[in-house]
């Protein structure tokens, strides 16, 4: 009769002390944090660029045409708010704000190139319906649309009234055109064709530094006006957190720009998340001067 065949025996038996010690280390290994962990965050190390949907035969722009373009979007509408803001919650609150807001706008376009990078997505819309779904994706395009809807109107109206003014110092008096012929000149012989005629990088930077150009010069005019002589003012108010509330939501409008941030991306030379985040630093560094 054959016998039962003897069962071996493992020769690698951990022993209880070194199951004790290799329980302790893999506990020690978790209660801290490896070293070079900050190095290792998405936020300080980067990471992979978003995918270009473009050929490499479209043209592309300088990262200092690029710079103007986003100057260009963040300094829209919005910026006519801020003397509200600044009359509401005073100098030293309204700059404080201005600062938060421009930080947090920076950051939040950089983890969006992030998140691009690695959801392997190429559009603000792609990347809405890939971290927020379909459902998602939808709200986000209704949100974009309501929020440019509101600049388009708002450029209208501000284009409309400074022709009407512009107007009735120029031709005589009961000879100037109407509010709404002033809208539908506007609208036919300026907005219509830069959305129609556009198109091109380097074309979209030239529009965009004239744009820039006249508001720094306007912003100098105005400058100059203030500091001229006049009446006594009164006492500068710089703190007052009654009117930040109604603020805030003016300073982050003023500065979002988050919208357009694949279509500059897409048109840079050289496109990676680290010539964008200069581009975006360089943007709001001159949008906030």
């Amino acid at each position: 009769m054959l016998g039962r065949p003897r069962e071996r025996k493992s020769s690698h038996i951990t022993s209880p002390s070194r199951l004790d010690t290799r329980a302790g280390a893999e506990a020690k290994d978790i209660m801290s944090p490896p070293r070079g962990v900050l190095q290792r965050l998405p936020l300080l190390r980067g990471g992979p660029n978003p995918p270009s949907l473009q050929g490499p035969e479209t043209a592309k722009a300088t990262p200092r045409q690029s710079v103007f373009t986003l100057v260009n979007a963040v300094l829209g509408a919005g910026v006519l708010g801020f003397p509200y803001v600044y009359k509401s919650c005073g100098l030293g609150l309204a700059t404080a704000l201005i600062a938060l807001v421009v930080a947090a706008s920076a950051l939040s376009m950089r983890l969006l190139l992030l998140a691009a990078g690695r959801a392997r997505r190429g559009s603000y819309e792609a990347l809405a319906a890939a971290c927020l779904g379909p459902v998602g994706a939808r709200c986000v395009d209704a949100c974009v649309l309501i929020m440019n809807l509101g600049g388009l109107v708002a450029y209208l109206n501000i284009l409309a009234d400074t022709g009407s003014s512009v107007a009735g110092s120029v031709v005589p008096p009961g000879a100037e055109p109407s509010r709404d012929a002033l809208l539908l000149a506007v609208t036919a012989l300026v907005a219509l064709p830069v959305t129609l005629g556009v198109r091109r990088a380097a074309l979209l930077a030239v529009v965009s530094q004239v744009s820039v150009t006249f508001l720094f010069f306007f912003g100098a005019a105005t400058a100059l006006t203030a500091a001229a002589p006049a009446a006594p003012l009164a006492e500068l108010l710089w703190w007052r957190p009654q009117g930040a509330p109604l603020a805030f939501p003016v300073v982050v409008y003023g500065f979002t720009a988050h919208q357009i941030l694949f279509d500059i991306y897409e048109t840079l030379q050289s496109a990676s998340v680290h010539s964008m985040t200069r581009v975006i630093h360089h943007s709001m560094a001159l949008s906030t001067a």
